[in-house]
């Protein structure tokens, strides 16, 4: 794999906050959404995030990315 391909500069305008202010409650974050591709019909569905253990299915793996940017 060539790492070159992810040397990039990220601006202060292309982050947001640690905690932003307009999810400063949780009753926000219950509203987020997720996108999900049903790949057999080729077709993607915007619905809430709450939604999520409709999609999984036992023997799955689940994935967590819980990434930060660090400004320098």
């Amino acid at each position: 794999m060539l790492t070159e391909k992810y040397d990039f500069r990220i601006t202060d305008q292309m982050t947001i906050p640690l905690r932003p202010h307009w999810i400063a409650n949780d009753l926000y974050r219950e509203k987020c959404k997720m996108l999900v591709l049903n790949r057999s019909k080729g077709e993607i569905h915007k619905v809430d995030f709450s939604k999520v253990t409709d999609y999984i299915k036992e023997g799955d793996v689940i994935c967590f990315n819980d990434s930060t940017i660090i400004n320098h």
